[in-house]
């Protein structure tokens, strides 16, 4: 008999990246690089409009003249810690421009059905959730994609776990959404007799995970991660900048007692810098090598492919081999993923 696992998914900008990719009917390269979401995207449109601002470039244009790619986060922390005139307001111009950038391009076609392949994600586990039990779904996006395929899917507000032991909160049984690095659209919070608005986590390698509601939201993702026997991590290559969450998973085993399995579904050159990366964390999954390899042909490197969704192409395989094809059927989002003829 097959035994119960316990997933956790974790969600970086790829799977945003793919959400918006899959709303392009008529998908190409050029659309990839005028509306991705990948950090190299965004860095490359952000760094471009901040250089036609006057007062942003002003006393750094001798920095600012390369035109190799540039990462937005590490441009951002570098002008943070440095002796740069108005170092404060030039970060912060920076943070609103990636802002309007992400935000003005989460759209896609205006026909498309929004966030189909997380609305596929919540589709299958209703279905498996015998054989799978999601403990939790974490997230280092700002965006609120995976919130209305959750409040469309599952018919109920996300439990993002903003505080603990408030009789206000909603029940613990309720599935998490834990956005690790905050919401562009969270409404305000209450805090004792205070209602405020929660900031985003700052973009830049400096970030304080123990502001509230951060700490709540970070000590909640540590336990489920404690918890689970699978990892499912979609569209983040863990990035060394965001130091927090490699301590977060290096703490989470320490807290379990013993290593549970990382599955990194993403193009095979991620899963294997990854694996090299972070040795110590011992049971890292490649895309090619999850669950005997269901994904193994399909699943290549962005040169070789690169129009491929590595994330549609992992609910396509994973529908595949746990549902038959009635149950497949039977969905409004999922059979969408599968091509509508299932096979």
């Amino acid at each position: 008999m097959e035994k119960h696992k316990k997933v956790v998914y974790l969600f970086g900008a790829g799977a945003t990246h793919a959400e918006v990719m899959n709303m392009h009917k008529d998908l190409t390269t050029r659309i990839i690089e005028e509306k991705g979401l990948l950090i190299k995207h965004v860095s490359k449109r952000v760094i471009a409009k901040a250089k036609k601002d006057k007062d942003f470039i002003k006393d750094i244009e001798y920095i600012m003249r390369s035109d190799r790619p540039s990462n937005i986060e590490e441009l951002v922390s570098l002008i943070e810690t440095n002796r740069i005139e108005k170092a404060l307001e030039k970060a912060d111009r920076l943070r609103n421009l990636v802002e309007d950038d992400i935000s003005s391009h989460l759209q896609g076609d205006k026909k498309s059905n929004g966030p189909v392949l997380y609305k596929s994600l919540f589709e299958l586990h209703k279905k498996i959730g015998k054989k799978e039990e999601v403990l939790g779904l974490i997230t280092l996006n700002y965006d609120n994609l995976l919130d209305k395929a959750y409040k469309e899917i599952l018919g109920k507000e996300p439990n993002y776990c903003t505080r603990f032991g408030s009789r206000n909160d909603l029940p613990r049984n309720d599935l998490p959404l834990l956005k690790l690095h905050g919401s562009f659209e969270w409404p305000t919070i209450k805090m004792g007799k205070n209602e405020f608005r929660v900031p985003i986590m700052p973009l830049g390698i400096r970030k304080n995970y123990l502001e509230l509601p951060f700490n709540f939201i970070w000590g909640r993702a540590g336990e489920i991660l404690a918890e689970c026997d699978t990892l499912r991590i979609i569209g983040s290559s863990l990035d060394q900048n965001d130091w927090g969450l490699i301590d977060l998973l290096f703490k989470s085993h320490l807290w379990k007692g013993e290593s549970y399995e990382i599955e990194i579904i993403d193009f095979d050159d991620t899963g294997r810098d990854i694996r090299q990366h972070f040795g110590f964390l011992p049971r890292i999954t490649k895309a090619r090598e999850i669950e005997s390899g269901i994904i193994a042909e399909r699943m290549q490197n962005p040169a070789e492919d690169p129009l491929a969704n590595p994330f549609k192409i992992w609910l396509d395989a994973k529908a595949r081999r746990m549902l038959n094809k009635d149950e497949i059927a039977s969905t409004i989002y999922l059979k969408q993923v599968c091509g509508g003829v299932i096979l």
